[in-house]
């Protein structure tokens, strides 16, 4: 067996913090829980739709685990308080989100396992990369912020869509689809309040500001 990588569980009475950081390999993740552990699956090898959907549900499951990390850094560095709370709050639900895709996991007969998103390893990237580069400005962090929240919205948005498509076609039931509509419209939301934000007064000002 893989040596696990994490551990993701339950998440109901999870609480996060600014700035959480994701934990060494093999170590609890003190805001997931303690009762899941998750292990990187490697390669394998896809030759049917229900192989494609297993394979994505892994990365839909890497995506929820590294936004524990992703979004504390977020809330970390927003200066604007209501901003910050929506990030805060979209950390939480993360942990709904993990702890739902281990129920489908467990309604196919598959062990939770994760698989490397380089999509989402990319848009983090991007944005550390635009920290490294950006001036001293809260102003400029919080309207990229935004704007790096949007990304990752869509393609969670994306990533839920696909799977409820496959779940369809295999006719997998409702354990495995009403759980992924759940995160599915919770992801919708988040993503339409954060087009709220970035067409709003306050965006609108602070880019006034930028452009001088």
């Amino acid at each position: 067996m893989s040596t696990p990588a994490f551990e993701v569980a339950d998440a109901t009475d999870w609480q996060p913090t600014a700035g959480s950081r994701k934990p060494p390999v093999g170590k609890p993740n003190e805001h997931l829980g303690s009762r899941l552990w998750t292990v990187d699956c490697g390669t394998m090898t896809v030759t049917t739709l229900h192989d494609k959907f297993v394979y994505e549900l892994q990365q839909a499951y890497y995506i929820e685990t590294e936004l524990v990390d992703a979004l504390g850094k977020m809330v970390e560095s927003t200066s604007d308080e209501e901003i910050s709370e929506g990030f805060e709050t979209h950390q939480r639900e993360t942990g709904d989100h993990a702890r739902r895709l281990k129920t489908v996991f467990n309604a196919i007969g598959e062990e939770p396992e994760i698989r490397q998103c380089h999509m989402l390893d990319g848009l983090i990237e991007d944005r550390e990369e635009f920290l490294d580069n950006a001036a001293d400005d809260a102003d400029l962090v919080d309207l990229y912020n935004v704007g790096a929240g949007m990304k990752v919205e869509r393609l969670e948005v994306t990533t839920y869509e696909g799977l409820l498509t496959h779940a369809d076609r295999l006719d997998l039931g409702n354990d495995v689809t009403d759980p992924l509509d759940d995160t599915l419209d919770e992801e919708k939301a988040t993503l339409r309040e954060l087009k709220g934000v970035a067409e709003g007064s306050k965006i609108q000002q602070l880019a006034g500001r930028l452009m001088g």
